[in-house]
């Protein structure tokens, strides 16, 4: 008879999984922050290379097509350079926003505000 009542101790162990799994659906898991942190650094390292490796491409090949040196080389490797920081800095601002944005529905989703 007393097998059909589940017992305190069980019913604190369901209340504490659901609490659980509640804070888990909530916060996410440090592999999940250091993921988006390196998703992040790796993006913005790609867009500062490539404006340096499609700038000094550019210049490379057109100083062999007019043989005239490395001049046009070192000018559009700077170019490339500051495309690729330009680049790096829109990007930036762009993952910079999308951040608030989810910090901000994230909040009204708790219904206080805070």
């Amino acid at each position: 008879m007393g097998r059909n009542k589940p017992s305190k101790s069980l019913k604190e162990i369901g209340r504490r999984l659901e609490k659980a799994r509640a804070q888990r659906i909530r916060e996410p898991s440090s592999g999940h922050a250091r993921a988006g942190a390196v998703s992040i650094a790796f993006r913005l390292s790609v867009e500062l290379v490539s404006g340096l490796v499609v700038g000094g491409g550019i210049g490379w090949l057109l100083d062999r097509w007019w043989n005239i040196g490395p001049w046009l080389l070192i000018v559009f490797f700077f170019l490339g350079a500051a495309a690729g920081v330009l680049n790096a800095y829109r990007a930036a601002m762009e993952i910079a926003a999308h951040a608030e944005r989810q910090a901000e529905n994230q909040s009204d989703g708790n219904g206080n505000g805070a």
